[in-house]
């Protein structure tokens, strides 16, 4: 995570009234931001929900081939 970033398009653009706001507000930007749609070098430089669907369909695909390979004619 970049700090830096986050400081930059969040907290000072933001005028928050309490902290229980301020908190809301970088929570919701980190996970729903930085945690899903920012790239990752780690995963490929896919963003998250990118690399979670590929794996997903990889992993359905893996399961009907090997119910199939266990099922008598």
């Amino acid at each position: 995570m970049r700090f830096r970033t986050l400081k930059t398009e969040l907290v000072y653009l933001g005028a928050y009234k309490t902290c229980p706001d301020a908190k809301q507000s970088i929570f919701d930007y980190l996970e729903v931001l930085d945690n899903r749609q920012r790239r990752h070098s780690s995963l490929g430089c896919l963003a998250p929900a990118e690399f979670e669907n590929i794996n997903n369909a990889k992993v359905a695909k893996l399961r009907i081939h090997k119910i199939g390979k266990h099922q008598t004619p």
